[in-house]
């Protein structure tokens, strides 16, 4: 189900609600349902393809249960496209320098200044929030005063858009101490809008979980 399509330059983003029933060996009514966000680019005809897509479950849910579990996926190296502006990639740095130190303090307040005043947000295992009014309530619960979070953000995919920019790539954490915490990592999907001043802030941002969350001393 499409929740809106906008329009920047010469792509498309799609975000929206997916319901996915299935059958197999393991689970014989299986449903999975969740989020998504395509960025899709428009030729000179008209015809649309895909660049980048990133969905996930909307609720809780175990890599395991998700219908792909079984495939093998290679790993790989998520790093900046060599023929990025290196203006705009040091821009990207210094906009995801905030978001991490946000993190890192856990300061729920900072982490949701980072996000445009209309933003959309597709979260692991959470509806669609849209707006400052909901994602700041969602910044306050995930950050918590006393917790310590570490993330570190690979690139894949940039794309410049004139006043927006769309990354693709991987995230990697954990939080708390060798006894008393864990670790996880996923894939983002993220369009930047630009400010009037030239700020670089998170306006459409949607991400999952494709590891299974390891905790430690477990």
């Amino acid at each position: 189900k499409i929740l809106t399509v906008e329009v920047y330059s010469d792509h498309l983003l799609e975000l929206g609600t997916f319901s996915f029933h299935y059958s197999s060996v393991k689970n014989l009514q299986g449903e999975y349902k969740g989020n998504y966000m395509v960025l899709w680019k428009s030729d000179n005809d008209g015809k649309l393809t895909i660049v980048s897509e990133t969905f996930g479950a909307d609720t809780y849910i175990e890599p395991e249960v998700v219908p792909y579990a079984d495939v093998q996926v290679e790993e790989t190296n998520f790093t900046a496209i060599d023929n990025v502006n290196k203006k705009l990639i040091a821009e990207i740095e210094e906009f995801d320098a905030v978001v991490l130190k946000a993190v890192a303090n856990s300061d729920g307040n900072a982490r949701a200044e980072g996000f445009t005043k209309d933003a959309i947000l597709l979260s692991n295992f959470d509806s669609i929030r849209v707006g400052m009014e909901n994602i700041r309530p969602k910044m306050l619960k995930t950050y918590t005063p006393g917790m310590s979070y570490i993330v570190k953000h690979y690139y894949n995919r940039i794309y410049d858009l004139g006043d927006y920019v769309f990354v693709a790539g991987q995230y990697k954490g954990g939080w708390g101490d060798s006894i008393n915490g864990g670790r996880f990592e996923g894939n983002m999907s993220n369009l930047l809008k630009r400010t009037k001043n030239g700020k670089l802030l998170m306006h459409r941002q949607a991400g999952n979980r494709d590891r299974k969350l390891v905790l430690f001393g477990n």
